[in-house]
């Protein structure tokens, strides 16, 4: 079964916007400077303006999951103590993009743009997405799928074995080898909704995977910001 019959589609804008200040109540949003039209499959999503949440991506990226242990119940972070710049970063192009949607539209905490969920690159690796996107498309990293799932609370919910690749960030872990020295493997960032052995009951999973990995109901949700 694809995502796509999973998902019943992105909430309204204003719908987005009245549940991230029930989260910060000081979001200012004006719908104005530059929004890019449509791209087939897309819907319009409202993410949080980089810095909102605090200047350092880790921060913004804890500051969130907070509010998913508690509104998911069941949220596992695998990586605990992993979330800073030594092992989690926004990508370079994905901080482009955004840094440059920023300036299109100034003045409000809240950015405004073209996103899919995923389905459009179901069974597909990181790597293979990233290779294949135009100069418009862009990977949603961490930060902005964790936004999308604070809004969107039915997402990695109902059934196990779906899963969210965040493409738009690169991370790793450090390996010892037998010699006892140390190498950092690449890994890319991902959301699993799975089944609790024990209870039974449907979590949220964060965790690393390798960057080739592709499997049926893994996809990778992007943006498309323009030229």
């Amino acid at each position: 079964m694809g995502v796509v019959q999973q998902y019943d589609g992105l909430q309204d804008v204003h719908k987005q916007l009245e549940d991230l200040r029930g989260y910060w109540a000081d979001i200012k949003s004006q719908r104005k400077g530059k929004i890019h039209n449509f791209h087939d499959g897309a819907e319009w999503m409202v993410t949080l303006r980089p810095g909102f949440l605090g200047l350092c991506y880790g921060e913004a990226i804890e500051r969130v999951f907070r509010f998913l242990s508690v509104e998911r119940g069941g949220f596992v972070n695998h990586r605990v103590g992993m979330i800073n710049s030594r092992y989690l970063q926004q990508s370079k192009r994905t901080w482009n993009r955004f840094r440059f949607l920023a300036e299109q539209q100034p003045n409000s905490d809240t950015l405004i743009f073209p996103m899919q969920s995923g389905w459009m690159h179901e069974r597909k690796s990181a790597l293979r997405v990233r290779s294949a996107f135009s100069q418009t498309q862009v990977c949603l990293g961490v930060l902005d799928v964790s936004i999308y799932l604070l809004t969107h609370p039915n997402v990695l919910a109902t059934e196990s074995g779906f899963a969210m690749i965040c493409a738009g960030d690169v991370c790793g872990e450090e390996v010892m080898n037998r010699s006892g020295k140390s190498r950092f493997i690449e890994r890319v960032p991902v959301f699993v909704c799975d089944r609790d052995e024990v209870t039974g009951k449907l979590e949220l999973h964060f965790d690393f995977i390798p960057v080739h990995y592709r499997d049926a109901g893994y996809c990778v949700p992007t943006a498309f910001l323009g030229k």
